[in-house]
C-alpha cells in the first residue's frame, strides 16, 4: 500500500512539473500529450504492481488507504478529470477499484451533498 501511494506521488510530481513548465505556446499541447500518452502509460506499469481483485480492492480484499488515495487522485487532483480517468481504461483493476469507491453508499452520498469549494 505504501509503494502505491508513493507511485501516485511520483505521478502528481510528474503533473505538476508539467504543469508548472508549460508556457502558454505550448500548454495545450503538453496537456494532451500527457493526458493521452503519459498518464496511460505510467498506470500500465501502476496497474502491474497491484493484485487486485473482483470485488475492487486492489490489496487484501478490503479498501485501504491505496483504493482511497487511487480515487481522490482520479476524482479530483487533476484539471481535466475525463481524460484522467480515461486513462484507466486499459488498467482494469485500478478501474475497478476506482468504480468501487465511487459506487460506495457513503462515497456517493458524500459526492452527491458536498459543497463546491471550488476557487
Amino acid at each position: 500500500v505504501d509503494a502505491f501511494t508513493e507511485h501516485l506521488r511520483d505521478l502528481k510530481e510528474k503533473y505538476q512539473k508539467m504543469r508548472s513548465s508549460a508556457t502558454a505556446a505550448d500548454k495545450e499541447a503538453r496537456f494532451a500529450a500527457f493526458y493521452s500518452t503519459t498518464l496511460p502509460e505510467f498506470m500500465l506499469h501502476v496497474e502491474k504492481t497491484v493484485p487486485g481483485g473482483e470485488d475492487g480492492a486492489l490489496f487484501g480484499g478490503r479498501f485501504t488507504l491505496a483504493d482511497a488515495a487511487l480515487f481522490v487522485t482520479f476524482n479530483d487532483y487533476f484539471d481535466n478529470k475525463a481524460a484522467a480517468i480515461a486513462a484507466l481504461d486499459e488498467c482494469p483493476k485500478l478501474l475497478a477499484s476506482w468504480n468501487a469507491v465511487r459506487q460506495h453508499p457513503a462515497v456517493a452520498q458524500y459526492l452527491a451533498t458536498r459543497p463546491d469549494t471550488k476557487v
